[in-house]
This record gives structure tokens, sequence and C-alpha cells, in this order.
């Protein structure tokens, strides 16, 4: 109980003036092996991160062209594009080359509205044009008329 209140008695005291130049480099010197050590992203988080940033791109590449190629259907009119990919499970495979960062995704579903989704003429022809364009089944494409 004595050295607790010699400690205290220490500590309470103000330091001397040259102290704080030693105490606040010790103070900086901790954080900074603190950072090294447990600050930041590690590697496979970094990896992770480029991959999930890959995975949109490829995905907004692909709702683009999708668009694209629906506002050129006659009656059409402006396209807004969604599409849902499966997890990427598959390696690209190319000309017999293995590209480790790469992965083929399903599309899993596509929702298209558009100002000609109203009419069945318009969504006929869509639906077969997404279909066979993306290797996609009718049932998973759905096309709807925008708000007017």
């Amino acid at each position: 109980m004595l050295a607790n209140k010699q400690i205290f008695e220490k500590l309470a005291k103000p330091i001397e003036k040259g102290a704080w130049k030693w105490l606040l480099f010790a103070v900086f010197a901790v954080l900074g092996i603190i950072m090294m050590l447990g600050g930041g992203e590690s590697k496979e988080q970094t990896q992770i991160s480029d991959s999930t940033t890959d995975f949109e791109r490829t995905v907004e590449r692909i709702e683009e062209k999708i668009k694209a190629l629906c506002e050129r259907v006659e009656g059409a009119g402006s396209t807004s594009v969604v599409v849902t990919l499966g997890s990427p499970e598959e390696p690209i495979v190319s000309a017999g080359n293995f590209d480790e960062n790469a992965y083929l995704s399903e599309i899993c579903g596509i929702g298209i509205v558009c100002e000609g989704g109203s009419d069945p003429e318009v969504v006929h022809k869509l639906l077969n044009l997404v279909s066979a364009a993306c290797n996609v089944q009718t049932n998973r494409i759905y096309i709807v008329g925008a708000q007017k």
C-alpha cells in the first residue's frame, strides 16, 4: 500500500521541462509501433477489396452493354438495367492460360425498366434479345415499363 502511495505522489508531481520531450517521444514511439504491428489493411484484405471492386466493375460493364443493346431496339426507349451475378467460382482459362484473379460468374437475374416495357411486342423482342446475348433463360429476365 505504501509503494502505491509513493508511485502516485511521483506521478502527481509536475513533469520537468526537459522530461516533456522524452515523454512525448516515448508516447509517439509506442503509437508508431502499435500502428506498424496492428494497423492498416492486411494483404488479404487488400486482395479481397480489389477483387470486390473488379466484381463490381464487371457487373457495371455488363449492365451498360445490356442497356446499350436494349436502347437500340425499336420502341424500347430509355432503359435502366440491373444485373445480379452469382459469386465467382469458376476460374477463367483463355487459350490455355489460367488467370488466378479472374473468375466467371453466372448471371442470376436481369431486371430491365424501359419506356416501351408496357408494350408486349417490345417485351418479347427484349426478352429474346437479352436471353440470346447473355445466354440467360427468359425466366431470369424481367422487363417492365417505366413510369411516365
